[in-house]
């Protein structure tokens, strides 16, 4: 591990006059008599794969995921009712490894009593793939999904890591964007248009309008527009990550 400073007490230019002397891996430092202890903490997280520990030591959501197979990363996106937790989710998106391929899944509520076995199955899935990546997940996905899982089973889920590519889309391109939309990120920086799409704003109204007439072409497009911006997070990671 060549991060040096995520041992405490090491900086920039302290990692630098260490790297000068020879010193470039963590493992370097176990027998360093003021790095020592520090470095053997740091090399138990990577070991255990304790991602939270090791980002608030200062480790990139890509040093992290290092750290993971492919088969434990899971791509989600949910549709709701409105903003508010007390409102039902009637679908969860979701995308991850089977079998060595891409697999998109999308488990629908096709009325509000359903919404409970849908958090149930989204939940095993959710389980055995400790790697989350969404878009505005930290402050949206995440907390909705568990107050609704706290509300039907009495629960809730934390990933080891969550990568929500929101934060990184403002930290490379806020200034040269007119807004940090999906939809705007994916015509500017994947050259990808849609057509046919629905604006995010009119998906709960399309929803109740289903619930009440039961009619599949309500439904189409908001699993279009779920899919798309699925697959808009499969091509942003690897964007992202070349950066």
């Amino acid at each position: 591990q060549q991060d040096l400073e995520l041992v405490p007490g090491i900086g920039p230019k302290t990692a630098e006059r260490l790297r000068e002397a020879g010193l470039y891996w963590v493992e370097d430092l176990l027998c360093h008599k003021r790095f020592g202890k520090g470095a053997a903490k740091v090399l138990e997280a990577i070991t255990a794969r304790d991602a939270i520990s090791l980002s608030r030591r200062g480790a990139s959501d890509w040093d992290l995921a290092k750290l993971f197979r492919p088969e434990e990363f899971v791509f989600l996106d949910l549709e709701t009712t409105g903003l508010y937790v007390t409102q039902p989710l009637f679908l969860v998106g979701l995308i991850y490894f089977e079998e060595g391929q891409l697999c998109l899944r999308q488990l629908l509520a096709r009325s509000f009593e359903e919404e409970a076995g849908v958090i149930s199955a989204a939940a095993e899935i959710l389980r055995d793939r400790p790697v989350w990546v969404t878009y505005n997940g930290l402050t949206f996905d995440e907390p909705f999904l568990n107050g609704r899982l706290s509300y039907y089973l009495g629960e809730a889920l934390t990933p080891q890591l969550h990568v929500d590519l929101l934060r990184h889309v403002r930290r490379h391109y806020r200034d040269v964007l007119p807004d940090c939309r999906l939809t705007t990120v994916e015509t500017y920086i994947l050259d990808a248009y849609r057509t046919g799409d629905i604006p995010g704003y009119m998906i709960p109204e399309l929803y109740y309008q289903f619930v009440m007439y039961q009619e599949p072409a309500l439904l189409e497009v908001i699993l279009l527009h779920n899919a798309r911006d699925l697959q808009t997070l499969v091509r942003l990671l690897g964007i992202l990550q070349s950066l």
